[in-house]
């Protein structure tokens, strides 16, 4: 299996380049608020979030993940379930809301055996004590539906987004 970089949204490329030996996927150019993320991720590492190898605000190195997972999720429902909301508690815990949930951005990992949870650029970044943003996400769909119907608490807008956005309970 050969690594992967997304050097745009329109183009991954194959690269022979191995991380320890192991194929990993490159993100060029990461938003800042995922730059961010990754960097607390990197030192709060949790078995359903994509583990961080390399961070910076030129490229995002993460584990290789098989995207392909419909019929694993069929297969494996309950795992797959309780896998995201194992990363989502883990998230909460260290000031981050993942809000972008959806099935693009959660892949298996072959090695691990479970799902794990990818690409943070939806996501924000939170006072655990207060609630307050130290980050606000991006205005993308789901954050801005949210905020639509009156919520402002960073996890309640990722609960709304976890649980009315996601194709995993329908």
């Amino acid at each position: 299996m050969k690594s992967k970089i997304m050097v745009s949204e329109c183009e991954i490329i194959d690269t022979e380049e191995l991380y320890y030996n192991k194929p990993f996927f490159r993100k060029m150019n990461p938003l800042d608020i995922e730059y961010n993320i990754t960097l607390i991720l990197q030192n709060n590492p949790h078995p359903n979030v994509v583990p961080i190898y390399n961070s910076s605000s030129i490229m995002l190195d993460i584990e290789l993940l098989n995207i392909d997972i419909g019929t694993l999720i069929e297969e494996n429902k309950r795992l797959f379930i309780t896998d995201l909301l194992r990363a989502k508690k883990h998230l909460h815990n260290i000031g981050i809301v993942y809000i972008d949930w959806n099935i693009n951005n959660i892949g298996y990992s072959v090695t691990d055996e479970c799902f794990k949870i990818f690409d943070f650029d939806g996501g924000g970044i939170f006072n655990i004590n207060t609630n307050d943003w130290i980050m606000s996400p991006n205005n993308f769909y789901s954050y801005k539906t949210a905020i639509n119907n009156y919520l402002i608490n960073p996890i309640d807008i990722d609960d709304y987004c976890f649980f009315n956005y996601s194709k995993f309970f329908k």
